[in-house]
């Protein structure tokens, strides 16, 4: 935006062209500089990447299951969750949860485990 509004005049754009450049660049700047959008970005690229990681250990653990005496399973099942928390727990509080989403995710995801490991009865 900011080489636009240069680029503009020094090609002889009008000055308008120009300013109303200047002012979207100032306003994503003064946005970013409120929102901290490329921090929270981070933060949720962190979690995601981690949450992939762990659905990846789930599916893992459940391949496993029949061979495992309860006592591991139990274990393995209560270090999958600590590496839950410690991935959600990066993400700031002031981006807050989203209830009915969380709520349609959790339906989803459970239909889509149900079908994939749907016993044939």
């Amino acid at each position: 935006g900011s080489t636009g509004a240069v680029g503009s005049l020094l090609l002889g754009a009008p000055d308008w062209v120009a300013g109303a450049l200047a002012v979207a660049v100032t306003a994503a700047a003064v946005s970013t500089y409120f929102y901290s959008h490329a921090s929270n970005a981070a933060f949720m690229v962190a979690a995601a990447d981690s949450c992939s990681d762990l659905v990846l250990s789930w599916r893992d653990l459940w391949a496993r299951l029949d061979g495992l005496e309860d006592e591991d399973a139990w274990q393995e099942i209560q270090r999958l969750k600590r590496r839950e928390e410690l991935a959600t727990a990066r993400v700031p509080a002031h981006l807050g949860a989203d209830k009915r989403l969380n709520e349609q995710c959790a339906r989803d995801a459970y239909t889509v485990i149900g079908d994939e490991y749907a016993v044939a009865g």
